[in-house]
């Protein structure tokens, strides 16, 4: 019988001894952040440099970078993805203290990963903006700039194909790389597209879901098997895990218990909505 008491132990261990990467990567990034001096740079060097700090604060607020912020004249408000570790591990107790079992060392990777990309996509819309796509919809001008690599390389019009460049030879290559591990070129570029608008809920949160356990009898039940079970509903689990979701989900609105039970709508309950918001948003 597999050990599962003895799994988890080790996504602890695991879990403490990511942090303990993070926590040293973290002072070594805000030591040459509060030395940096004020100075006029383009929007390009500026969301560069942030980038290479932010991916380090992202578990880590902290007032002397907050006040650092400002003195080089940037709104804190660029560092809104920073998510306390301490308030993540709070999260994992709470569930822990329900019954649910949390498979830490690859939830806190998710996690950081998820934060991460959103914080790109942050960066790249603040510095960057949007433009008009095609005529028609806004696209931030990394994802215009995507599409219009996985157009030029993938046409058929040989003048139009001739505009190639050395960028979009170089990521051909990557990713004709990548389509061999994904199962084919369509899914990377809609993949990469997706990464490009900060659209990950669906491609990393699912795992996130998946390091959740219901702990029965020697076997751990996660979401996609409690539907068929008597332990608890599928709905009861999703609203356990709602607190946490709701704390990462900050792009997406969510009604409140009073609008749903005092409103027209065909919930039967808050907890419904919350398990059905949830499912939409995951897409499980």
């Amino acid at each position: 019988m597999i050990n599962m008491d003895g799994i988890l132990a080790e996504q602890n261990a695991k879990f403490n001894e990511y942090i303990a990467l993070k926590r040293t990567e973290f002072a070594s990034a805000k030591s040459v952040f509060m030395a940096l001096h004020k100075r006029k740079q383009s929007k390009l060097k500026n969301a560069m440099t942030l980038w290479v700090f932010y991916q380090d604060f992202i578990l880590f607020p902290d007032e002397e970078i907050h006040c650092k912020m400002k003195e080089l004249g940037f709104s804190p408000r660029i560092f809104s993805r920073i998510l306390s570790i301490d308030d993540i591990n709070a999260h994992f107790g709470l569930l822990e203290a329900k019954g649910i079992r949390v498979a830490k060392g690859f939830a806190i990777q998710i996690i950081d990963l998820y934060l991460q990309i959103k914080a790109q996509h942050d960066l790249v819309v603040m510095f960057a903006g949007y433009t008009k796509h095609e005529g028609r919809t806004n696209k931030n001008r990394v994802y215009k700039g995507l599409h219009s690599h996985f157009k030029r390389v993938s046409s058929n019009n040989q003048q139009y194909a001739r505009k190639n460049t050395t960028l979009d030879l170089l990521m051909g290559f990557e990713m004709r790389r990548a389509a061999e591990v994904m199962g084919g070129i369509k899914s990377v570029r809609a993949y990469v597209l997706q990464l490009s608008q900060g659209k990950v809920e669906k491609i990393l949160l699912p795992d996130l879901l998946n390091c959740f356990h219901v702990y029965h009898e020697g076997s751990l039940f996660p979401y996609e098997l409690l539907s068929r079970q008597a332990l608890f509903s599928a709905n009861e689990f999703l609203n356990l895990l709602y607190p946490l979701f709701r704390v990462l989900l900050s792009d997406h609105k969510f009604m409140s218990e009073a609008e749903i039970n005092g409103g027209e709508n065909s919930y039967h309950s808050y907890t419904t909505y919350i398990a059905q918001r949830l499912k939409r948003i995951v897409g499980v």
